[in-house]
């Protein structure tokens, strides 16, 4: 059998104030890694084969005190959306952004310019799980961002569309686990701790 479990990074001091947050490179907060150390005993207990990790700083920040050391490859595919012209804005910034509301729908969502288009996002989630799919069974670990994984199971596992995964509350330092039985990739975790 094949698992992929999906953690999304400790917390920042961003996601403690609703902050949105891509390209902006933060280290997590005091809170986010005793989070992370709290986490660590039991994501080593999972029999890793290989952790693949976003190449931001809270994602490798979290690999890091999880103590998985040599095991991690880091990923290009698994940093988070561009939030482009909305990255950083508080919530009540975002509430009086009028492109805000138009982007933030799941029925044709107005992408403005600067913003990652979620096509492009659920490519490269794609993408990457495709490759997870050619590897031999085992225990995968891919350390990743709440927009960017919550697409990946969207678009990737569920077959809905990239745009739904508001739908979905992806802690920081939780996780999602996805198996492959045969040709089927299916959810079997969500928003847990081992």
């Amino acid at each position: 059998m094949k698992t992929l479990y999906l953690l999304r990074h400790g917390a920042t001091d961003w996601n403690a104030t609703g902050r949105l947050n891509s390209t902006t490179d933060l280290d997590l907060s005091d809170r986010g890694r005793q989070d992370i150390l709290a986490l660590a005993p039991r994501i080593q207990t999972l029999g890793l084969n290989q952790v693949f990790c976003s190449p931001r700083r809270r994602a490798l920040r979290t690999a890091e005190l999880l103590g998985l050391g040599a095991t991690v490859t880091l990923d290009d595919r698994l940093r988070e959306m561009d939030f482009g012209c909305f990255e950083g804005k508080t919530p009540q910034e975002l509430a009086q952004d009028p492109a805000f509301p138009q982007w933030y729908r799941e029925q044709d969502p107005i992408v403005p310019p600067s913003v990652e288009p979620f096509e492009a996002v659920a490519d490269r989630a794609g993408a990457f799980l495709a490759d997870i799919g050619q590897l031999p069974a085992g225990q995968y670990l891919a350390i990743a961002h709440g927009g960017l994984l919550r697409i990946l199971l969207c678009q990737g596992v569920l077959g809905i569309p990239a745009t739904a995964y508001r739908r979905l509350k992806l802690d920081n330092g939780k996780l999602a686990a996805i198996v492959w039985e045969g040709d089927l990739v299916r959810l079997a975790g969500f928003n847990w701790t081992p």
